[in-house]
């Protein structure tokens, strides 16, 4: 017997989802930050789905770093299973397990049975959109194989998506997911050059590698950055990510040149020269590794503490994947410094820590880690959410209540809107020529019985008094149906439209009323609360009947806001509004 991996949380949660998702579909992508495990979580699943079978599983990866990375994994959690590789001039492709190198694979892939193929995992998936790996994908998957992509980052920087290949997205955790449980923390320090990159060309989706290269591989920017880091970098362990070999180079001997130990890695190299360098790094000889598309994918090294962004990028993707490099946790690790060398350019949109973590160019991250202030922004989003949800909430009930207040009713035939203190009113439509936008009035009190009342921009008139509110309501309909010609409909309490729903626009610019009163008249809100919930029960015992497909009791039904109360609520809040 052997013990099995130790999974966190998360990566159970992400074995579960793809099992989840192989119900639906027969390609499912999982989305992991750098750092959270992909690896461990396809290694498991390998063991889960294929122990005790005859079927074959297929790892395929693009970096001899991510083959063998794979394959310690897999023994890890799989210790006794029989695992073949196929690379350059290794080709095994009869043992259970085999990871494989794309290329070399893509060449033989005559020799391979789909039929004996139950998994297919396909490491750094972003990759996976290119020909050679479609056509081994669908290739291998072609009797039935279930497949897996695993990518920190699922989008691809051409014009081919991975919707092409993958069926739907099952499992995501992001990189403020995991910090600062299973993840370290990003500080930034952004330091300003004068150079300007707006005459550097776009292609893809980044910068055309030789016009950035003759950019920003000269010797005052790297001098800056060797400084930058001098001032900043606290002689942490670090990598700089350059350009080309060339600025590798050149940046690598500007910091020799000020007594700083530091080593280029580049494609260009041997193995043995690149694994030299790596080892230096890593035992403590050297601090400072100059890199060109070396340590991006596949490379890990939870002591690296400080990254050095010389290459401006335009793409999520790689600036994605180097951050990643930084975020593993190591012992007496708090962080990882991120130095940003930030050139000038209107024309094009740079890739950032504060774009990747949602935050505004503004937040200092000098100090406070990026996913520290992610969260505190999210928290206050979120609080803000609430009580801006609370304050609606509570508004809705205010407009119900003052719509079905019996109190404030009038019996008349015509739209009368209460306001505080005995009053009602009726806002003339503007299609009225001899009266429009003018007010008609009703005041009572029972000392002094009731007055009829036209205001217009310039005077206020009083039209009739009455010693009842009833007789002088009479009075009142009756001059509108003499004065008002072409508009008793639009007032007319009785007209259909009145009862049908309040329309979207209504509702919202009825918010955006009560959310200006709000601040001038607390004590109406707190007055009505009480009441109002009795509104939401009926509501909500309304729409229960509705959806048993049984009638409405009448009660319930006339509790709800049509395009006349909404018209009358409209009318009271400006009007209340403007008092203010």
């Amino acid at each position: 017997m052997y013990r099995t991996m130790k999974l966190r949380p998360y990566q159970k949660l992400a074995l579960e989802a793809v099992a989840a998702s192989w119900q639906r579909v027969d390609r499912a992508l999982m989305q992991m930050a750098t750092g959270a495990g992909k690896t461990v979580v396809f290694a498991e699943l390998l063991r889960q789905q294929l122990c005790g079978t005859d079927k074959q599983g297929v790892v395929l990866v693009h970096r001899q770093e991510l083959l063998e990375q794979a394959i310690a994994k897999i023994r890890q959690a799989w210790p006794r299973v029989e695992i073949g590789i196929v690379r350059r001039q290794q080709v095994e492709i009869d043992r259970q397990i085999v990871v494989a190198s794309i290329p070399s694979l893509y060449r033989r892939l005559h020799l391979i049975d789909p039929a004996h193929i139950g998994l297919v995992v396909v490491d750094e998936a972003h990759h996976a959109p290119a020909k050679s790996w479609q056509a081994t994908i669908d290739t291998l998957t072609s009797k039935g194989a279930k497949c897996l992509g695993v990518t920190a980052t699922p989008e691809r920087n051409h014009s081919v998506g991975l919707g092409e290949v993958f069926d739907e997205l099952c499992f995501t955790r992001s990189l403020a997911d995991l910090i600062p449980q299973y993840l370290c923390d990003l500080r930034v320090v952004r330091v300003e050059t004068q150079l300007d990159l707006d005459d550097v060309r776009s292609r893809q989706g980044d910068f055309v590698v030789s016009d950035l290269d003759r950019a920003v591989n000269c010797s005052d920017r790297n001098q800056m950055v060797v400084e930058s880091w001098m001032r900043f970098g606290e002689n942490r362990p670090t990598v700089a990510y350059c350009v080309s070999v060339e600025h590798a180079i050149a940046l690598a001997e500007t910091f020799t040149s000020f007594q700083i130990p530091a080593l280029p890695v580049h494609g260009r190299q041997t193995p043995q020269q690149r694994q030299t360098a790596l080892e230096q790094f890593q035992s403590g000889q050297i601090s400072i590794l100059t890199n060109c598309q070396v340590l991006t994918e596949g490379w890990d090294c939870p002591q690296l503490q400080c990254l050095v962004m010389a290459r401006p990028t335009q793409s999520s993707l790689l600036f994605s994947q180097i951050v990643g490099r930084g975020t593993r946790k190591a012992r007496g690790k708090k962080d990882c410094l991120v130095l940003d060398i930030a050139d000038n350019t209107k024309r094009h949109k740079l890739q950032n820590v504060h774009r990747l973590f949602g935050l505004a160019p503004t937040v200092d991250l000098s100090q406070l880690g990026a996913a520290k202030q992610a969260k505190a922004q999210k928290e206050a989003e979120a609080r803000r959410l609430r009580e801006e949800t609370e304050n609606l909430q509570r508004m809705d009930r205010i407009i119900i209540d003052l719509l079905l207040d019996a109190d404030t009713a009038l019996p008349s035939r015509y739209g009368w809107t209460p306001l505080a203190g005995g009053c009602w009113f009726v806002k003339i439509p503007e299609q009225e020529p001899d009266y429009s936008g003018d007010l008609l009035q009703i005041r009572y009190t029972a000392d002094t019985g009731a007055t009829l009342l036209w205001i217009s921009k310039t005077k206020m008139v009083e039209l009739a008094a009455a010693p009842s509110l009833h007789h002088l309501v009479e009075i009142a309909d009756e001059w509108i149906e003499r004065h008002l010609r072409f508009t008793t409909i639009l007032l007319d309490q009785t007209a259909d439209w009145r009862q049908h729903p309040a329309s979207e626009s209504q509702k919202s610019y009825i918010r955006s009323l009560l959310r200006r009163l709000a601040y001038f008249d607390l004590e109406l809100h707190e007055r009505l609360s009480d009441r109002l919930r009795h509104v939401e029960s009926a509501e909500a015992l309304s729409d229960f009947y509705a959806l048993q497909g049984t009638s409405v009791p009448e009660e319930l039904e006339r509790r709800r806001l049509t395009k006349g109360a909404a018209s009358h609520l409209i009318a009271f809040l400006k009007e209340r509004l403007t008092a203010y």
